[in-house]
């Protein structure tokens, strides 16, 4: 009855999301649950076409790739990035939004995921070597002079320092605490 409503978005979506549960039983059973995905996909990506505004279906769809992408990746197949990139997408897209492929990529668990300066793995923080490098300047500072640590010029280099030395408190209030003392006490 709903393949033959092809019009229909909502039918499709209906008929998707009963692949999709099949593609989740079938995983559960140590079976290939990918041809289902695929099914449910080649169901779901026509509607979403010729209707943008179909959000529902937006969503399934992006809820569809995410399950293919999550699949794909616990099992090694390479093709799982591109999944879960098309259904990181689809969500975005679905709230009006759209995204730079230039400005795009994949930070993994791993490495460092620094998103407009800060490091955002599993706490927000500063990146160690900006925080070596502020207690580096402070404390040659005590000796040679603050001015003597402007090696890049800046015309003012006192308030560029507070600046950056206030950044980090709005990440990092306790070590920001420490870094604005140590400069409050230079001349």
């Amino acid at each position: 009855m709903l393949l033959r409503q092809a019009d229909n978005p909502y039918a499709s979506d209906v008929y998707a999301g009963c692949l999709v549960m099949a593609a989740e039983g079938a995983q559960a059973a140590g079976q290939d649950p990918v041809p289902l995905f695929h099914k449910a996909l080649s169901q779901l990506e026509p509607a979403v076409q010729k209707n943008p505004y179909f959000l529902w279906g937006l969503n399934d769809l992006a809820n569809v790739y995410l399950a293919l992408g999550g699949y794909q990746q616990r099992h090694g197949d390479p093709a799982a990035r591109g999944t879960l990139l098309k259904a990181v997408h689809g969500i975005v897209e679905a709230e009006g939004f759209k995204i730079h492929p230039d400005k795009t990529r994949v930070m993994r668990r791993g490495s460092m995921q620094t998103v407009t300066g800060v490091i955002v793995n599993d706490k927000p923080s500063i990146c160690r070597e900006e925080l070596r490098r502020l207690r580096a300047i402070l404390h040659r500072a005590k000796t040679e002079g603050l001015d003597a640590q402007n090696r890049e010029g800046r015309p003012n280099f006192r308030a560029w320092l507070a600046g950056k030395i206030a950044f980090v408190s709005m990440v990092r209030p306790d070590v920001g605490a420490k870094l604005k003392a140590a400069l409050d006490t230079l001349a």
